[in-house]
């Protein structure tokens, strides 16, 4: 890998493992980005709209899920998941 196309996390890799001293990622991005060496994000920013388009009118016309998993004391796991008409 060329040095130029290194992404901060890369860096901060690179930097820990030759230096033996660690660097975290963020510090390595501020660093890029006040000297000027990022030049764009690596993402596409893109204008959120403030309705949707196709408006619901009724129960069961929009859904939302999220998963997600909780570890505790360090051998039991909780596997949570919720729903929700919107």
């Amino acid at each position: 890998m060329q040095e130029a196309v290194l992404s901060p996390r890369e860096h901060a890799v690179k930097f820990t493992y030759q230096r033996a001293s660690f660097v975290s990622e963020s510090t390595v991005a501020w660093t890029l980005k006040t000297h000027h060496l990022i030049i764009s994000p690596a993402f596409i920013v893109r204008k959120v709209i403030s309705e949707f388009k196709d408006k619901k009118t009724g129960i069961n016309g929009l859904w939302q899920a999220d998963f997600t998993d909780i570890k505790v004391l360090a051998w039991l796991w909780f596997y949570i998941s919720v729903f929700r008409d919107d």
